[in-house]
């Protein structure tokens, strides 16, 4: 008996190095959120779940105006917990089956999908802008802040015209 539980914690520990190594190649290690390297996959999920049901997708990419300035000036420490703070603040104004990931740096990107709309997505950039550009004070520390966004639409009619009339 003390054989087969030495075994399984064993297997336990080589499983949990496992999930750990993998956590860290798909999640970023301060934010917790996925990483470029779960980016394509979650793309491409959403792109296939969008054909079957005829919706829009948004593909935002966000950077933080005037973070290094910040960075410098108030430290990496101060820096990192800043960027762990507009993470959450922005996971909470998304929808549950949304994705936020952390690209690199100050780079964040948004994948808003099943928009009925491509407008639907506008509310929730606007909340972004006006979220990341509200931080005043953190750490006893004030801050000024703003964000730069890209988006990109993937429509339902692109859908219907690959389906229909290609090859």
């Amino acid at each position: 008996q003390k054989a087969n539980q030495r075994r399984l914690e064993k297997s336990n520990h080589k499983l949990a190095q496992v999930n750990g190594v993998l956590k860290n190649a798909y999640y970023d290690a301060l934010t917790g959120l996925p990483n470029r390297n779960i980016i394509a996959d979650r793309m491409q999920q959403c792109i296939s779940k969008n054909k079957r049901q005829q919706s829009h997708i948004a593909i935002v990419f966000m950077d933080l105006d005037g973070f290094k300035e910040i960075n410098a000036l108030h430290g990496h420490s101060f820096g990192d917990d800043l960027l762990c703070f507009i993470a959450q603040k922005i996971k909470l104004l998304m929808r549950e089956g949304d994705t936020l990931a952390r690209f690199g740096g100050d780079e964040f990107v948004m994948i808003l999908d099943g928009l009925n709309s491509p407008d639907d997505c506008l509310l929730i950039l606007q909340r972004t802008l006006d979220s990341v550009s509200n931080i005043q004070c953190i750490n006893n520390k004030t801050v000024k802040l703003s964000a730069s966004i890209g988006l990109t639409i993937i429509l339902r009619k692109v859908y219907y015209l690959q389906q229909h009339f290609c090859p």
